[in-house]
Formats: structure tokens, C-alpha cells, sequence
């Protein structure tokens, strides 16, 4: 059997890390966040997931990104991409004479 050998920082002291400080006239470059799923438009509708695991889709018409956090969590979605995302089902049909798996649902 293979010995392992510790790689992180936590198991060898001996490793230094070097830290870069700033002065205090030296400005700060910081990114602005990006905000999803956000906004409450006339143009918006809420869509549901229906599946337990996160999901993230971009709208195929406007572009945006939506990120759905589980089973239940709710997005507003622009009404240019309601249809693409209420198409989507799981696997490629329904099982057992059973109705087709769909992803999402309109609220």
C-alpha cells in the first residue's frame, strides 16, 4: 500500500505563504456582483422547480442566466423565455403510461 503524503497547508507547517499588503493610498480594484434572478418587471412570470437539485439555465431568447436552488424555489423569469423552460422534462419520456416529467411549472 501507497503512503500518502499531507499536501495541504493545515498538515505542513513548513510551507509560507506570502501576503501582500496594501497601502493605505493604494486604491482597491473591487468587481461589482452580479445580481441573478433578480428584478420584479411587468415582463417577468414566476416559474417553479419541480426537481431536487439546483438547475441553471440561460435563456435561449434573452440571454439570462437563472439559477433555481431546489425543489420549490421559485424564479422570475423574463416572458421571452416562459415557453423554453416550461418545455423541459426529464429523461426522454414518460414511463409506465405515466404523464411526462416536466422541470418547471408556471405559478
Amino acid at each position: 500500500m501507497a503512503k500518502r503524503i499531507p499536501l495541504t497547508l493545515r498538515h505542513n507547517p513548513e510551507v509560507i505563504v506570502p501576503v501582500r499588503l496594501f497601502d493605505e493610498d493604494e486604491p482597491i480594484d473591487i468587481q461589482p456582483t452580479v445580481a441573478y434572478n433578480q428584478g420584479n418587471d411587468v415582463n417577468r412570470v414566476d416559474i417553479q422547480l419541480k426537481f431536487p437539485a439546483q438547475v441553471t439555465r440561460i435563456g435561449l431568447v434573452s440571454g439570462e442566466q437563472y439559477v433555481w436552488d431546489g425543489a420549490g424555489s421559485v424564479v422570475s423569469v423574463l416572458q421571452d423565455d416562459v415557453e423554453q423552460l416550461l418545455q423541459l422534462k426529464i429523461g426522454d419520456g414518460a414511463c409506465c403510461g405515466g404523464s411526462p416529467n416536466f422541470l418547471f411549472e408556471r405559478l
